[in-house]
Order: C-alpha cells, then sequence, then structure tokens
C-alpha cells in the first residue's frame, strides 16, 4: 500500500457521563486554572507558551499547542513522501488574552513587551468581532427555507461561482472549500512531487471570529533527514503531536509569534474587498529567511516563502483559508542536500584527524599553532556536539 492510515480509537462515552459535563461559556475558557498557567491555547489558532518565551536558552520544537489539538487520523504517503494530519476541529481556545499579556509585560524584556502589546491590539480587535455576534444571529433569523433553496439551485449550478460569491447567501459552505483547496493541494504535490525541498500547508476552517485548523499536511525530509526519525516513529509522533516549529532560539519563537498576530490582524481588520487578490487562486504572501536545525546541531540558512488562498467570501464570519509555506534553498543545493554535505565533511574531518594522529612521523608541535586549535574547537562545538542538542533530547522524550 502507498499510503498508510492511522487514526486514533475514540472512547465512548456513557450517557450518564454526559449529563455531569458542564457547559462554559467560551468568552471565559481559560483551558487550565489561571494562577498556575503558563501555556495558552488562544482565538486565532495560536499558542503562547510563557515558558519558553522567558527562557532564552531552549526552544521545544515539539511545541505546546500539541497538548491542545486532537488528531482524528493521520495518513502517510510513501508515493508523495507526505504526511497528512486531520483534525478534530471541536476544540475550546482561550479569547481573553489579559493574563498572559500581563506576563509578559512583567517580563522587562523590551521584545516581549512589544509583543504583549500586539497581542493586547490583537485583543482590542477580537473583542469588536466578538460585539459583531448579534448581527450574525439576525442574519440566521431572515434566512427562510424559500432562500435555503434559491442557494441550493445556485450552488448545484454546474457552473462555478464567481470568488466573490462563495458567501452564506449563496449556500457556500467549508465543503466547498475543501474542494477548492484539493485542487490547489494537488496541484502543489504536483510541482513538488521531483523536488526535495520541504513544504507544508495547512487548511483553516472559518467561523464567527475565528479560524480553526482542520487539516495539515508536510513533507517528510524535515522529519527523516534533520530530525533522524523513521516511519514508525514519525507514525507515532504525528498521531499524538504532529505540530512541529523547527527552531532553535527564543528570538525565533518571538519573531514567529509576532508575524502570525500581525496577519491576524490584518485578516480581522481590513475590508474583505483587501482579501479579493486571494481569492482567485494561491497567491505569493511574503519571504523571511529561516534557519533549519537538526537534531545533531547542524544549521542551514534557507528561505521561507508563504503562499496564501482565501477559499471563501463570508460575510458574518470568518473566511477558510489555504496557507502554504515553501522552504527554498539559499543557493543552488536543498537544505538535505546541504545537511548531507555537512555531515559528509564531519567524517572527512574525523577520519583525518585519526589518520594524522596514527603517522609516526607525527610531531605535536606541528599542530600545536595556537588558531588551528581555536578554529577547530569553534567548529566542534558549533555543528559536531550532540550532547547538548535541546532539538535531540525534545525527540527522545516524545516518541
Amino acid at each position: 500500500m502507498s499510503e498508510i492510515v492511522l487514526a486514533k480509537k475514540k472512547k465512548k462515552i456513557k450517557k450518564n457521563q454526559k449529563d455531569v459535563l458542564k457547559k462554559v461559556q467560551f468568552r471565559l475558557q481559560l483551558i487550565q486554572d489561571v494562577e498556575h498557567t503558563k501555556t495558552f491555547y488562544i482565538v486565532g489558532d495560536i499558542d503562547i507558551d510563557i515558558r519558553q518565551l522567558l527562557d532564552r536558552e531552549h526552544f521545544n520544537i515539539i511545541v505546546s499547542q500539541n497538548n491542545f489539538v486532537k488528531v482524528n487520523q493521520a495518513i502517510r504517503s510513501n508515493q508523495s513522501n507526505f504526511m497528512e494530519i486531520f483534525f478534530n476541529t471541536d476544540v475550546q481556545r482561550c479569547s481573553d488574552f489579559t493574563f498572559p499579556v500581563k506576563l509578559l509585560r512583567e517580563s522587562q524584556q523590551k521584545d516581549l513587551f512589544e509583543l504583549a502589546n500586539l497581542i493586547d491590539e490583537y485583543q482590542q480587535i477580537l473583542l469588536q468581532k466578538m460585539n459583531e455576534e448579534e448581527c450574525y444571529k439576525s442574519f440566521e433569523l431572515l434566512e427562510t427555507d424559500e432562500s435555503s433553496e434559491d442557494s441550493r439551485e445556485s450552488t448545484n449550478n454546474t457552473q462555478p461561482l464567481n470568488e466573490l460569491y462563495c458567501d452564506e447567501y449563496h449556500g457556500w459552505n467549508f465543503e466547498q472549500s475543501q474542494m477548492k483547496a484539493q485542487i490547489a493541494i494537488r496541484e502543489l504535490k504536483e510541482s513538488m512531487k521531483d523536488s526535495d525541498n520541504y513544504y507544508t500547508y495547512v487548511l483553516f476552517q472559518g467561523s464567527k471570529y475565528d479560524q480553526t485548523k482542520h487539516t495539515m499536511g508536510y513533507s517528510l525530509q524535515l522529519l527523516r533527514d534533520f530530525l533522524g526519525l523513521n516511519d514508525n516513529q514519525i507514525d507515532y509522533l504525528c498521531l499524538r503531536k504532529p505540530i512541529i516549529i523547527n527552531y532553535k532560539y527564543q528570538h525565533q519563537y518571538i519573531q514567529y509569534l509576532f508575524n502570525r498576530f500581525q496577519r491576524l490582524k490584518m485578516l480581522f481588520k481590513q475590508n474583505k474587498s483587501d482579501l479579493d487578490y486571494f481569492r482567485s487562486g494561491l497567491k505569493f504572501l511574503c519571504e523571511h529567511p529561516t534557519d533549519l536545525i537538526s537534531f545533531d546541531n547542524y544549521c542551514v540558512q534557507t528561505k521561507a516563502q508563504q503562499f496564501l488562498y482565501v477559499l471563501s467570501n463570508y460575510k458574518y464570519k470568518q473566511d477558510d483559508l489555504l496557507w502554504v509555506c515553501k522552504v527554498q534553498p539559499i543557493g543552488d543545493k536543498s537544505a538535505s542536500e546541504v545537511l548531507k554535505g555537512l555531515r559528509n565533511l564531519k567524517m572527512f574531518l574525523k577520519t583525518g584527524e585519526e589518520n594524522t594522529t596514527k603517522n609516526p612521523l607525527f610531531d605535536g608541535q606541528i599542530y600545536s599553532d595556537l588558531v588551528y586549535e581555536a578554529q577547530s574547537e569553534i567548529l566542534k562545538d558549533k555543528y559536531y556536539s550532540i550532547v547538548d542538542s535541546h532539538i535531540f533530547q525534545d525527540i527522545l522524550e516524545n516518541v
């Protein structure tokens, strides 16, 4: 079989258990006790991990968001060297950011203080969206069976809807957005089939004032080449903790959060017409340099190109989105090829050193040059040490 399907068994909830489940108002849902938690999964599909933001030495690539999301199914395709994850979208998120903002401001770090201000701005925009909830309810009450029938007739038409009419009035829904997304995803996979460059996509389902991660897919080069995982470990990890961010340093995580909140502000603040450019297909969004870190402490410089496809044009809720990221090489070699070259260089230097010391004519004084020793130590500490690799330890704890 070219595809391996993995699915979690769902636990049956007895009827009497359902009766004791408490209903929690969405606005006040905090996931954990506010006095003890340091991790927040908030509206906008973002996790804020206070511990990682305050720890300037270590970043966990198996991010804390994995503690909140639920995986329904994982499908690994050996033919396309690709993994697809299907999530349970019924996940509660925190919509009150007061406490994490307070913690970040109390850190007295300039970059975290600026991040707190950005999160607070996003909070105000979100509250404004929440106040528009009554408008959405009024819209639902105005819908009649007759208008619903007209919508079905329009959507069943053999001619595709214009991008601007993919809204509630014309009966548009997430299933139709999925069909549009699948066409773009197939084209993406086809364009990347002969490449070993890493790429990923995320399909978001829009709701009243949020977008929920529905499906995520990524090529397996990063997991195999940079994290050193085999297929069994990949299957195990993707069913339990599939969200992996290949960052090593705290400043990278802060920049990642800055970019995410800036993008959310853009989606919330702008007029619907401002997104029309992205409604006709997968369009270039931005590009930024990024370093891929391996479990044995190699660093490969690349550039990440992001693309966006707005799949709907809802009037009273957030749109369905397809987000794509391609990791492109800086030069003419892929990240995996550069990583292989670095590892080969290590073996070459190690073999050369062993052969030199075994040479009966070896004179230690010849190799005592201070510059050579300093350069050698820097090279070893930067690239060859696996003992202090946080990525290596993080992987061991999760597979």
